[in-house]
This record gives C-alpha cells, structure tokens and sequence, in this order.
C-alpha cells in the first residue's frame, strides 16, 4: 500500500512539532504513488527569508532576524525587481529598502516548515518565474505564464477582483512583443491554462478577504476558466475539508489564503499563516487513511527580499522584462 506522502505536525502557535511517521516495507510505494497534488500558495517571501540558513541549502547567512509582522511591504512592483536585480548584480535590495530586505526567520520562527524540509524535500534552486508582484504571480501559478503582464492592474470601488470582473477602464501593463516595451490591456487573457492541459480532475480552494462576494482566484483573469462553467470549480477553502472526508479530493488542487493566513508583510503574520497551512495539511492526515498524495508550498511575487544569484529565468539582456519569454530584440 503508498503510504501518505505529507508530515503531520501538531498545531502549536510556532513552537513544537510532532516527528513525521515512518515509512516500512508493508507501506512501499508503487511506481507513481501519487494520485493528488495540491499546490498551497503564499505571499511574498523568497527562498533565503525562509530557508536561507537551513543546514545543508544553498543559502545566504542571516543579517538579522525577520519580526513575525513586518512593519511595512517591501516594493515588487517590476521596476524595484529590476532595480534590485540591478543587471544580474543581485545588489540593489539595500538601495531599494534598507536592511529589512536583508531580514530572515529562523528555525525558531517557522519550526513547522523547517520540519517540512528536514523530513521531505526542500527545493533551493527554484525561483521567481518573472521580476514583479503577485497578478503575474498568480497567473504563473495557474496558466505557466502570465499573458506578459508585469504589474498589478488597477482596483475601483465595486470591482475588487482582478481579472474579467473588472470594470472596464481598468489595465494592466503587459510587454508589447512588438515593439519590446509597455503597453495596458484590460486584465482578462483568452489564454489556456493549466485545466487546459491537465486531463484531471481540479479545483481551486480559496477565501474572499472576509467580505466579498466570491472567492478571489486569478483564474477570474483567464476569459476560458471565468467564463465558462469551469468556474463552478473554483470554491471556498472550506470545501477543501469536506472533499477530503468525502474521498472526491480532485487530482489537482490549489489552496489559497488572501486573509490573515497568507503571511503577505504587513498583513498577516507569519506564524498565524504557517498554522494556516499545517492545519490544512493535517486536515489530509487526520480524516481515516487518505490517498496517496503530494504537496508544494510555493510563494508569489518577485524582489521582496533578497536572494543571493539571479533566476534562471530572470531577466538577461534579451529580456530586461524579466519574464519567463524573452523580448526578442536584436
């Protein structure tokens, strides 16, 4: 039989954790033991104000310690990412926001993810896929690319999603292929993603800022997903328990927090997020034995605190756009 492929963690306000089980030969895994993916998604944080001091991780050593709060949020929009790539310097973060950007957690301050890595995997070679914040963030996350967007759109009063819902003088700022520059589009792309290819089941598990009307997903920006009756499978993160006590778990799920759990600075803190994703992650553990599954935890947005090299996908002098295509210019 596959044995469950997450670490049950006791909710402990940041401080303790209760060791993974261990796997014996009655439990040895199939070929491909996994039936189910879910992708749970946070807020600006990189590799290094994590994990940059984990024992054997190609990291950086720590400057200072992190405030579980931070005072402030770091500047990601496209223009500070380029400023503190700084041309593949990776120098600019000081210039940009002083010493906060050089701040990072502890084991002590997140116990829980460290447990995560020390008894699964923990991928230090992974990186932003563009220079900017988190509507192109999103859109990577669910389409592998981002319809050349480079910024956030705009928000008016009655019209709080991002995406096809917006009203119509919104835009977003989108590389012009063309003419290697900047051009402002209404944020809804007629692009495929990942449903598009992925002949699985999938939903998005999310939450709606405590008021609105619906759940906020970016997949309101993909015209075929928000338009269609696939949106029907975008939910409230509450189903994501109940599908899992029900066994109709889909093959591809993306859970994703936008209130007080998301650990985005200065909203929300980062031990209440981290209890936000073990309690989900035990969720899969705690309800009878549960199918074979795996999960990533990924962040979004780019240059919110430093990194030590450039990303592999980051902007070259091809692409000063820092997207994941380059602009073509000779």
């Amino acid at each position: 039989m596959a044995r469950f492929l997450l670490l049950t963690l006791a909710l402990t306000g940041c401080t303790e954790t209760r060791a993974a089980p261990t796997r014996t030969k009655a439990d040895a895994a199939p070929a491909f033991p996994i039936e189910h993916v879910v992708v749970i998604v946070k807020e600006n944080h990189t590799f290094d104000n994590y994990f940059g001091t984990f024992p054997g991780a190609e990291g950086t050593p720590a400057k200072s310690e992190a405030p579980d709060e931070t005072p402030r949020d770091l500047c990601h929009s496209h223009a500070c990412a380029l400023a503190e790539w700084n041309g593949g310097k990776m120098d600019g973060w000081k210039k940009i926001e002083g010493d906060l950007a050089y701040a990072q957690y502890l084991e002590r301050d997140i116990p829980n993810y460290w447990k995560y890595a020390r008894t699964f995997t923990l991928a230090d070679h992974f990186f932003s896929s563009m220079l900017g914040p988190s509507f192109p963030g999103h859109m990577f996350l669910l389409a592998a690319q981002a319809g050349w967007a480079t910024g956030n759109p705009g928000v008016k009063l009655g019209f709080p999603y991002w995406g096809c819902d917006q009203s119509p003088e919104m835009a977003v700022p989108v590389e012009d292929q063309r003419a290697c520059g900047e051009k402002n589009v209404f944020p809804c792309f007629s692009i495929p993603s990942l449903p598009d290819v992925l002949p699985v089941s999938w939903k998005f598990y999310g939450s709606n800022f405590y008021l609105l009307s619906e759940v906020w997903s970016l997949f309101d920006a993909i015209a075929p997903i928000r338009n269609g009756p696939r949106w029907d499978n975008v939910v409230y993160e509450s189903e994501f328990e109940k599908d899992i006590r029900e066994h109709t778990l889909p093959a591809v799920s993306w859970l994703v927090n936008q209130d007080l759990g998301d650990e985005h600075p200065s909203i929300g803190g980062v031990c209440m997020g981290e209890n936000w994703t073990v309690r989900h992650v035990n969720m899969l553990t705690s309800t009878g034995r549960p199918p074979p599954s795996s999960s990533r935890w990924t962040t979004t947005a780019a240059g919110t605190t430093t990194s030590r090299r450039p990303s592999s996908t980051g902007a070259t002098r091809r692409n000063r756009m820092g997207s994941a295509f380059a602009c073509r210019s000779s």
